[in-house]
């Protein structure tokens, strides 16, 4: 009977809304792109974002997986051009941020990782996961006080 009862207040426990979810939640979603604008089928996926008056285009792209095993890493590339096509970084203070939740569940991915910056090329290599199923994904662009300045939002299933 207490495998069952510790069974039970684990699975509890995972279905809980976490703190970040809700802050996201109440972030402005203006400007986000919806699955439709994003297209099916297609790997490769474009945002155009204005940060301090430069109008950037946002290529993003997995490069491995989207899986669903807490042990997998999936890898998630995000390309920065500037108006003229040229691959360029954020401007300074600002940073991007991965995050994903499973709206069925109500729980977070098992790890966002971090992006690395190489010169307007921006991988994160240790996505991972909790489970398989339908997840709504992130991208998340900062300022240096933490304010959400824009954001790109699409669901995939896997």
């Amino acid at each position: 009977m207490k495998p069952l009862v510790s069974l039970a207040m684990i699975m509890f426990l995972m279905a809980c809304e976490s703190p970040r979810n809700e802050r996201v939640r109440k972030e402005s979603h203006e400007g986000k792109l919806t699955p439709a604008d994003l297209g099916s089928g297609e790997n490769l996926n474009l945002k155009t974002i204005t940060i301090d008056e430069q109008q950037l285009t946002l290529e993003f792209f997995w490069l491995k997986g989207p899986v669903g095993h807490i042990e997998q890493n999936n890898e998630l590339l995000l390309i920065v051009r500037n108006r003229l096509g040229e691959q360029t970084s954020l401007p300074d203070g600002y940073s991007f941020e991965f995050y994903s939740h499973m709206p069925s569940m109500g729980h977070p991915l098992e790890n966002a990782g971090q992006f690395e910056n190489l010169f307007g090329s921006y991988i994160n290599k240790t996505i991972r996961y909790n489970m398989p199923g339908d997840w709504t994904n992130e991208i998340l662009i900062f300022d240096e006080s933490f304010n959400l300045i824009d954001q790109v939002v699409w669901n995939d299933f896997f």
